[in-house]
């Protein structure tokens, strides 16, 4: 899977989790008074944040990018819908173009020594190496959060 998929599909359920936690407090403020909604969109749109936020980092760290990118990333997954817009803005200025860069890395060196870009993270690319090989890993750790984020919010009812 390419960087611009993994990103769009992290975008696609970050806007998702959004719509369940909006139609969640719907149920829970409107007439029914269903607080369950909340909690599971809740738990649901937390992980999917949480996700979200790691894999734009990881995106970030393979396809260069600068602070202003990053930043712009990180508020997108604050404003309701708003990762989809920024995947595909990032999309049209063909910043996700290109395959995962998992070559043999270590912690902290400096990579692609003859190019003349600077990313404010580039020495952290051994994230994104990690991350390639171990997706099960990763899946572990977002359902645990995921699972973590659902039980304190039901322990509440």
């Amino acid at each position: 899977m390419t960087p611009k998929r993994v990103l769009r599909l992290a975008s696609l359920a970050e806007a998702i989790t959004w719509a369940l936690l909006i139609i969640g407090m719907v149920l829970k403020y409107g007439p029914t008074q269903w607080p369950l909604g909340v909690s599971i969109a809740g738990s649901l749109h937390g992980a999917a944040f949480l996700t979200y936020l790691y894999v734009g980092l990881v995106t970030g760290i393979n396809q260069r990018f600068g602070w202003v990118e990053y930043l712009l990333g990180g508020l997108s997954s604050v404003f309701p819908f708003a990762t989809v817009p920024y995947d595909l803005v990032m999309e049209r200025r063909g910043r996700l173009e290109g395959d995962w860069r998992i070559a043999s890395v270590e912690f902290g060196a400096r990579h692609d020594e003859g190019s003349t870009a600077h990313a404010p993270l580039e020495r952290f690319l051994p994230l994104v190496r990690w991350s390639n090989y171990h997706p099960f890993t990763i899946t572990s750790f977002v359902m645990l959060a995921a699972a973590l984020i659902l039980a304190g919010s039901l322990d509440q009812h």
